[in-house]
């Protein structure tokens, strides 16, 4: 997987190292902003303002994290989300690590497993909202996503994700 980081603190940058150092079977790539360079061992300056990066990250990367406010995180990838079939993962945690936040394409991207991982890295509280994973149940978008099957339709496999959350029979 392909990642890049955006941290905006010291404590930010030294868990880029952690989370760098512990998913040695991704590419990544941490940014700070310049006073905190020096914080960190794998960490580089942004390259542009947060918006131009974070943009190129969307076009280019399998998964962007953040580290910091989730609000940060909404602002800076808000206008680039467009389909869940085609934007990357996006995770937000806090600074300590106490918080690891699933909060865009969880299923398809990844988020919701990357998640987990990155909780356990730093040993946070792993946060993911799917309907289906809080339930327990089967999620056909990742079945399909990890078979590398092609979702036709993202409306039906979201009424069949609802009907498996109420235990209604399905069809395939």
């Amino acid at each position: 997987m392909n990642i890049d980081i955006y941290a905006f603190s010291g404590n930010g940058a030294r868990l880029c190292d952690k989370i760098i150092e512990s998913l040695k079977e991704c590419k990544i790539e941490a940014f700070v902003p310049e006073r905190y360079v020096n914080a960190g061992k794998h960490v580089k300056l942004i390259p542009d303002n947060l918006y131009k990066s974070t943009e190129k990250s969307f076009e280019n990367k399998d998964c962007i994290i953040f580290i910091g406010a989730a609000g940060i995180a909404v602002r800076a990838i808000a206008p680039f989300v467009t389909s869940k079939k085609t934007d990357p993962a996006v995770i937000c945690m806090d600074e300590r690590g106490l918080n690891v936040i699933s909060l865009l394409s969880g299923h398809i991207g990844g988020a919701n497993k990357l998640t987990l991982k990155i909780a356990h890295v730093v040993g946070g509280n792993p946060i993911i909202t799917t309907g289906t994973d809080v339930n327990d149940k089967f999620a056909v978008d990742e079945w399909a996503t990890n078979k590398n099957l092609y979702i036709v339709s993202l409306k039906e496999a979201k009424d069949i994700a609802a009907d498996i959350i109420e235990d209604k029979k399905i069809g395939l």
